[in-house]
């Protein structure tokens, strides 16, 4: 018929509309190869490289990266949905070099090639830069250890500093043995603590 598919060799020629269906005993479409439309399978779970798949799909392979989506944009993202989130609300993904989490049609976070990490930022300037609030919530083990929050620096003499928009408010220097806070000008200290 016209769209009978052929056997010859090792190959399968398709003619007509160019699909190639599979029914099952009641005659209902289970899986449908098109060179020219949609293919699906719609009969169970699909497995590449393994025969007992668990899951609508299945990869294994014996290298560590076991699968690759590639775009032939400058961005490239995977969709996450379920009966609640539609559409491409939640993403995953790559904008450049950078990797990138969105959230209702907007980035919300972003690792970029060198390692800073930016939450509401997409130009994080250092390991980890937010824009925006930032909330801790103290738990039992945050009690027993005496602190809700740790900030620490291990090279060497360099400042712990809480920054305003209009410079420092905050100084720990010289390994913690010296406290400035400032307020109001940020070059005049209001209260200097030190070791001695």
């Amino acid at each position: 018929s016209g769209n009978t598919a052929f056997y010859g060799g090792n190959y399968v020629r398709m003619f007509g509309d160019q699909n190639y269906g599979f029914r099952n005993t009641g005659g209902t479409y289970i899986a449908n190869i098109s060179m020219s439309g949609n293919s699906y399978f719609n009969g169970g779970n699909v497995g590449i490289g393994t025969t007992s798949p668990d899951r609508p799909l299945s990869v294994v392979g014996g290298n560590s990266m076991v699968a690759r989506f590639q775009s032939t944009n400058t961005t490239s993202f995977i969709q996450f949905s379920n009966t609640v989130s539609t559409a491409d609300q939640v993403r995953i993904g790559s904008n450049g070099t950078n990797l990138v989490l969105s959230t209702n049609y907007a980035e919300k976070m972003r690792v970029t090639s060198s390692g800073n990490v930016g939450i509401g930022t997409t130009s994080p300037g250092a390991k980890f830069t937010t824009s925006g609030v930032i909330m801790a919530i103290a738990n039992d083990n945050a009690y027993n250890s005496g602190y809700f929050a740790k900030l620490s620096s291990d090279h060497g003499a360099n400042s712990l500093r809480l920054t305003s928009r209009t410079g420092d408010v905050f100084l720990a220097s010289n390994y913690g043995s010296s406290v400035t806070l400032q307020v109001g000008n940020p070059n005049v200290p209001a209260l200097y603590i030190n070791a001695n």
